[in-house]
């Protein structure tokens, strides 16, 4: 479809990020109260070309950079193409679910309202 697009995305949405997270990233106690400035540049197949992590605990840091290095992303897509893209989020600590959480993602470059879904790859192109 030519006129197909979706902003990148982990997954099928912020729960599976969330669930990444949990699951990759043992949070100690000193790190609870640190947040992350996360940068992920993804190439146009959804594989991280670049992390950036930064943040007051160069711990944490590093080990969210290690965590998040070999993830596969859905790539954004525009006009029914692949695109080069760059998600930033603020990664903070969860009482609830006692890991970190991903807050205020921002996707560049922005797409349309109708792109926010995150949409598989089988679903998006099919012919």
């Amino acid at each position: 479809d030519p006129k197909a697009c979706r902003n990148a995305c982990y997954g099928n949405g912020d729960k599976d990020l969330n669930d990444f997270l949990r699951d990759n990233v043992a949070v100690t106690k000193k790190m609870k109260r640190d947040e992350v400035d996360l940068k992920l540049q993804f190439n146009v197949d959804g594989t991280i070309k670049k992390v950036v992590a930064v943040g007051d605990n160069d711990e944490l840091n590093k080990l969210v950079e290690v965590a998040v290095k070999d993830m596969i992303w859905n790539a954004s897509v525009r006009s029914g193409l692949t695109i080069k893209s760059e998600v930033k989020m603020i990664l903070k600590y969860d009482k609830k679910t006692k890991s970190l959480k991903a807050e205020e993602l921002i996707v560049n470059p922005r797409l349309g309202p109708k792109c926010m879904t995150c949409t598989s790859d089988d679903e998006l192109f099919t012919k």
